[in-house]
């Protein structure tokens, strides 16, 4: 006689329900996680991208004095290819950085749109050697928790200074 140690045709309604609690939390955890990577990942994609923005646009106002150089006196802005601010070469130009702030105050979309940055907002700002702000134009990233910063040194009016980007969401 051979004796069969389990029972035939009985599942334990316990037995089913604890695998089914088990599942279901593992299926929990599972997708949790995956959306907090997905965040993550588009997260770092938006930083990466408002710091490539920062970037070029730094580049932009420091590598030349723009196209055309006398952009500053152009009464009619559409005629501006490029904006630069640099006058001599390494130096930014009191004349051009006012003439940008200038254009700043009565049109700040078409700055931001000839400056390549139409769907953020900018804030620049250049600072003294001891990091002590002299002049800024933008709106300011102080409510923006995503915010690409780029900074160098340079000259402005004759002495030693720091121009800074920040390229935030509007």
């Amino acid at each position: 006689m051979t004796r069969n140690y389990f029972p035939r045709g009985q599942v334990f309604s316990a037995d089913i329900l604890l695998s089914m609690v088990v599942f279901t939390l593992i299926l929990a955890l599972t997708s949790g996680l995956l959306t907090n990577i997905q965040d993550s990942g588009e997260s770092s994609r938006k930083n990466a991208y408002l710091s490539s923005q920062a970037e070029e646009t730094l580049f932009l106002l420091v590598s030349s004095g723009g196209n055309p150089s006398y952009w500053e006196s152009l009464a009619d802005r559409n005629g501006v290819v490029t904006i630069g601010l640099m006058n001599p070469p390494g130096s930014i130009s009191s004349t051009k950085w006012n003439a940008l702030q200038d254009w700043n105050a009565s049109d700040y979309p078409s700055l931001k749109n000839a400056l390549g940055v139409p769907d953020t907002d900018v804030y620049i700002t250049i600072f003294d050697a001891e990091r002590n702000p002299v002049s800024a134009w933008g709106i300011s990233p102080a409510d923006s928790n995503r915010v690409g910063a780029v900074s160098i040194p340079t000259r402005y009016n004759g002495a030693i200074a720091i121009i800074q980007v920040q390229v935030h969401e509007s």
